[in-house]
């Protein structure tokens, strides 16, 4: 009994202290196209973030039903590791539960995974948290846009 109750205490340790790691959204040979729109009180913006292993393009778009004919590009921007450790912690972040809330402001996203071409999954998520602009060691997708922004400055 004791050899039981020693085996389940240390399952349990070791469960509760292994840090929780996203999947590596970053393989070769796959592409992520991300449709991001974001609306609140005094603004609107739609984007189209296309992530291709060690970078990521982004465009604007008058709006995210227009997306093939009405975009632009903005940039492109290299990816870091830190950059992508940040990403697989977002792309992790939406994957696991609600991001209700009752802010104003309300991120429309749509998540497109392509392998060799083909789609391999895809996902919308309404987020109305605004819980991530505590979140120092997630990269938003306004962060990206906003680096590119600046880089064409």
């Amino acid at each position: 009994m004791k050899t039981i109750t020693l085996f389940l205490s240390i399952l349990f340790i070791t469960a509760c202290s292994t840090k929780r790691v996203a999947p590596n959204l970053f393989a070769t040979g796959e592409r992520i196209v991300v449709t991001y729109s974001s609306e609140g009180c005094f603004h609107h913006t739609s984007n189209i973030l296309i992530f291709h292993e060690n970078n990521v393009t982004i465009y604007k778009t008058k709006n995210q039903w227009n997306q093939k004919t009405d975009k632009t590009e903005m940039g492109t921007l290299t990816l870091t590791k830190k950059d992508k450790e940040g990403l697989n912690r977002l792309f992790a972040y939406y994957s696991e539960k609600s991001h209700d809330g009752w802010y104003t402001n309300v991120d429309n996203i749509e998540i497109k995974r392509y392998k060799n071409e083909k789609l391999i999954s895809s996902k919308k998520i309404t987020d109305a948290s605004c819980s991530l602009y505590q979140r120092k060691d997630i990269l938003s997708f306004p962060e990206l846009i906003e680096r590119v922004e600046k880089k064409k400055k």
